[in-house]
Formats: C-alpha cells, sequence, structure tokens
C-alpha cells in the first residue's frame, strides 16, 4: 500500500482562533444555532470562509475546512471548499465519533456528501448520518463501514449515482446496503437529499432501494 506521512493532530482549541458568530446563512438554510455551535462552526475574516473542524474517526481535530464567503466567490476564482491542512488518507466519516452510539443503537448508517448534511440532518433529529467530504467511498472508509457490520444507506447528491462507485458494490457483498434515489423529481438537480427539508428527505428514505 502507499505510504502515507503520519497526520499531526491540531490544538483541540484551534478554532478559537476564528471569529464565533452567527452564520445566519447556514441557519437560513436549515441548521440549528445549537448544531452550528456543537460543531464549532465559526468565520475566517482573513479568508473570507466559513470554518469548521475535520475530525478524525476518535473524535482529533485534524484539519480544518473552509467553505467561501464572499459573494462574488466563483467570479473571483475561489474554490467553494478547502482544506486548510494536508488531508492525506481519506479514512474520515465526518461525524462519526459523535454519532457512534446512534448508529450501533439503530445498525444502520446514512451517508451522505457534504458535512452541512450531517448537520441539517441532526437538526432534524437524524443522528446516524456521516459525510463522506465526497461523492464515492474511499478503501479506508470502506474497512471502517465493513467492521461497523450495519446496514448502510447512500444519500449522494441528486447528480451522483452511487452505483457506479466500486468500493460501494463491494461492501453491497457484505453489509446489507441502500441508495436513496429521487425517482419523483422532489430535489433540485445539484441538491442533496436532505436540501428540500426533513418531510421531503423522509419521503426517499422511506422508498430507498436495496442493493441485491
Amino acid at each position: 500500500e502507499e505510504i502515507i506521512p503520519a497526520r499531526k493532530e491540531l490544538d483541540p482549541n484551534i478554532m478559537n482562533k476564528y471569529k464565533n458568530i452567527t452564520i445566519n446563512s447556514w441557519i437560513e438554510e436549515g441548521i440549528s444555532k445549537e448544531i452550528l455551535d456543537k460543531y464549532q462552526v465559526r468565520y475566517d475574516d482573513n479568508a473570507c470562509r466559513i470554518v469548521f473542524p475535520i475530525w478524525d474517526i476518535d473524535g482529533k481535530i485534524i484539519n480544518i475546512k473552509g467553505r467561501a464567503a464572499h459573494p462574488q466567490w466563483k467570479e473571483f476564482g475561489m474554490a467553494k471548499y478547502i482544506y486548510y491542512y494536508p488531508l492525506g488518507k481519506n479514512d474520515l466519516l465526518w461525524g462519526y465519533h459523535f454519532h457512534l452510539n446512534d448508529i450501533l443503537q439503530k445498525q444502520e448508517i446514512i451517508l451522505v456528501e457534504g458535512e452541512k448534511s450531517v448537520m441539517k440532518l441532526e437538526t432534524n433529529g437524524i443522528n446516524n448520518a456521516v459525510a463522506l467530504g465526497t461523492s464515492h467511498i474511499s478503501k479506508e472508509q470502506t474497512k471502517i463501514l465493513l467492521k461497523l457490520r450495519v446496514n448502510v444507506i447512500m444519500a449522494l447528491d441528486k447528480d451522483k449515482n452511487p452505483m457506479q462507485d466500486k468500493n460501494f458494490i463491494n461492501l453491497s457483498k457484505y453489509n446489507k446496503c441502500f441508495i436513496i434515489k429521487d425517482t419523483e423529481n422532489l430535489l433540485g438537480e445539484k441538491d442533496a437529499p436532505i436540501d428540500r427539508g426533513i418531510n421531503i428527505f423522509e419521503k426517499l428514505y422511506n422508498n430507498k432501494e436495496e442493493i441485491k
């Protein structure tokens, strides 16, 4: 296997260097202030980015992710999301250490792409979701999911097809796996399943399709 340098653990108080202000735009999108506070969502004045910690599965902060907040970020050629430090291998499931007990209790894990989806779901009382940080499962993430031995629900953005993910297909040979599909055109073209509210998410969830 590829040799990857050891990742550094960051200071647990590193987020204190950023502005602790209410991110109203995210509240308007359906994330409660309580959840924003829980996940230490802050504002980086220098970079004009909304920032939050990236934890490993043991709950150690190993990176910071920043979301462009300038209204003209596209025109300026800014990346929508950036990591502040080298990421290394993708053995992360964002929210994992917060939600592990709920995952084990429900015997089910919901995989979404972005961290904001985890926050929106938790705001609505769904506490067994984690973010891949991308649209496919890495080998390292596959190993974590295999060890869990729970049902896996793939809830990717509408424009992504989990059936093109070879690691997900391999995982479905060992874990019971499902995909959430928008067959009734309830979502926008690039929406995540929770983006149109909890009622739409629950309808999509209830119609999930098992992979066999």
